[in-house]
């Protein structure tokens, strides 16, 4: 149990990672806060300015494909509980529907 808190905790700090300034590891940039505008790039988070390293710009692109697919397994992980219930609700009307017709008078 304590690596999915440990990988939850992870991504958590990804995630507030991706929205800070120092991210970036721009000089003097370390005391904005996430909601703070990028010098030139007003009104935008630190996520959405642009970083000079090709190698930097990389990384970001594999985490968040990453994470991508990870949400897409969940979506289908989702979808296919909704249709395992969907046969379930199926599959017991019907042993409904002939445990009435079985039980009424002829």
């Amino acid at each position: 149990m304590a690596d999915s808190t440990d990988q939850t905790s992870e991504f958590f700090d990804w995630v507030r990672k991706m929205w800070t300034p120092e991210a970036y590891g721009l000089p003097g940039m370390a005391a904005m806060s996430a909601t703070t505008p990028m010098p030139g790039f007003p009104g935008m988070p630190a996520l959405f300015t642009p970083t000079v390293d090709p190698k930097e710009i990389e990384r970001r692109i594999n985490e968040l494909q990453a994470v991508e697919n990870w949400l897409k397994m969940n979506v289908g992980f989702i979808q296919m509980t909704v249709k395992t219930l969907e046969l379930q609700k199926s599959a017991l009307e019907s042993i409904n529907d002939t445990v009435g017709a079985a039980s009424r008078p002829r």
